[in-house]
């Protein structure tokens, strides 16, 4: 499990401003001078200058008054979750922002629900003011973040936002643009239309990619050109190659390919001339994944988003939720980014520069 602390004071440097402040006292009041009119200046300067060194710096109390002790967590889904590396970096790089309040980042060593409860329960007990969750099973994960919330715990949601009663605070692309978005980036790559075979999960997958098929077939409709044919069902990444090239083989002028969850293509790198030189694949998040498709030649095209303004803007949320009592914000939908075999090496490039 990763542990990382940040904390921030501000006081080492007090004094030597105290010190700095009646040096300059000293010097605008020169011993030289006389008279009750020149006593009374200087005094006055003095008090100007000390105000002025006030206002540059808060008491230790007052740190206390904007937040209360405690820690904001932000909780991946696990370590060897591919956007784990890019949302624990990027949480830490603002942390000093966060003035008088502790950011800690963690994960589980696997990527597990139970694992993943456990961890934030056990944060909770030492002090954990703030949670900033990357959820991986949003009904399966309702419960503990309602409990946590009426504990006094402010919660903001990262990735898979969770349906509640009342919801959370959410930051993350919205899974209803994403599927927008890929029918919209298909018809803009297929002009003259096309057949299109979509593949998905058998078990049904998380709750995010339903939202993105739904969509998709939405939007596909408005577009005359573009027919799908038939929905598969699979259930592993080697089945979804099967698949494919039986479809292409089927359908010999098949043009596309749609798979919203892109863990069901990280067997299709070696795909054959049949399939890699004539099809398109559209799927969402360009994770390390799916990286090897465009080395192979494949047209892939995966709709992601900024993945580093996820957990930056969540710690944000939670930060100004406290300062402010409870005041609540709007669901922070992050830009999205469209990656194509042109651009994937300057999105390889934002990857590693976000996990530095």
């Amino acid at each position: 499990m990763t542990w990382h602390r940040h904390a921030q004071t501000r006081q080492a440097d007090r004094p030597q401003k105290a010190r700095a402040a009646a040096s300059i006292g000293r010097d605008w009041c020169p011993p030289s001078s006389g008279g009750s009119w020149t006593i009374a200046l200087c005094v006055l300067k003095l008090l100007i200058v000390l105000a002025l060194f006030a206002g540059c710096s808060r008491s230790p109390s007052a740190d206390r008054d904007r937040v209360d002790n405690g820690f904001i967590a932000v909780v991946g889904a696990g370590q060897p979750d591919p956007l784990w590396p890019v949302l624990c970096a990027t949480a830490e790089s603002i942390a000093d922002e966060l003035v008088s309040i502790e950011v800690r980042t963690a994960a589980p060593d696997v990527v597990s629900v139970n694992s993943q409860a456990n961890l934030i329960r056990r944060l909770h007990k030492e002090g954990m003011r703030g949670l900033c969750i990357q959820v991986i099973d949003p009904p399966a994960t309702v419960k503990l973040l309602e409990s946590l919330r009426a504990r006094g715990v402010v919660v903001v949601t990262m990735i898979r936002a969770v349906d509640s009663f009342d919801s959370f605070d959410h930051c993350g692309a919205n899974p209803q643009n994403v599927g927008i978005r890929m029918a919209d980036e298909l018809a803009k790559a297929l002009p003259a239309g096309g057949d299109v075979i979509a593949l998905q999960r058998s078990e049904g997958g998380p709750d995010g990619h339903a939202l993105q098929s739904a969509m998709f077939r939405h939007r596909l409709s408005e577009y005359p050109g573009l027919r799908l044919l038939a929905t598969e069902e699979v259930t592993s990444p080697g089945e979804a190659r099967t698949r494919m090239i039986s479809a292409k083989r089927r359908y010999p002028g098949l043009a596309a390919f749609i798979c919203p969850d892109h863990n069901l293509l990280a067997g299709a790198t070696d795909l054959p001339a049949l399939v890699r030189d004539a099809m398109i694949v559209v799927t969402a998040d360009p994770f390390p994944a799916v990286w090897p498709m465009w080395d192979s030649g494949i047209n892939l095209i995966a709709i992601g988003c900024e993945y580093d303004l996820i957990a930056p803007r969540a710690l944000r949320t939670v930060y100004a939720v406290l300062r402010s009592s409870g005041q609540r914000n709007p669901p922070a939908h992050t830009r999205l980014r469209v990656v194509t075999p042109e651009n994937a090496s300057t999105f390889r490039d934002d990857w590693k520069r976000w996990t530095e």
